[in-house]
C-alpha cells in the first residue's frame, strides 16, 4: 500500500501572533461523503459569521484558492487511479 501526504488545514494569523490566537482564521478541507469542500472558521467570530479586514482577506482568499487547488488535484488523482 502506498501513502501520500495532503495539506488539509491552514491557519491565517497576523505576523507575530501565536497559532492559538483567538483571531486565527482556520481554512480546512472537509468531507461528508458527498465530496470535499472548504470551510473557513474563526475562533473569535460569534455564530456563523467571520470578521475580516482588507489585508487579511487577501491572504484568506489566496489560501482558500490553494485549498480548492488541492481538492482538484486529489479528485484528478482519484479518477486516474480508478
Amino acid at each position: 500500500m502506498s501513502h501520500k501526504a495532503r495539506i488539509t488545514e491552514m491557519t491565517v494569523i497576523e505576523e507575530g501572533e501565536d497559532l492559538n490566537t483567538i483571531f486565527a482564521t482556520i481554512i480546512r478541507i472537509e468531507e461528508e461523503g458527498t465530496g470535499e469542500y472548504v470551510t473557513v472558521k474563526q475562533k473569535c467570530a460569534e455564530g456563523d459569521g467571520i470578521i475580516l479586514d482588507y489585508d487579511q482577506w487577501k491572504v484568506i482568499k489566496s489560501t482558500v484558492d490553494k485549498m480548492f487547488t488541492e481538492i482538484a488535484k486529489h479528485e484528478i488523482t482519484d479518477i486516474t487511479e480508478s
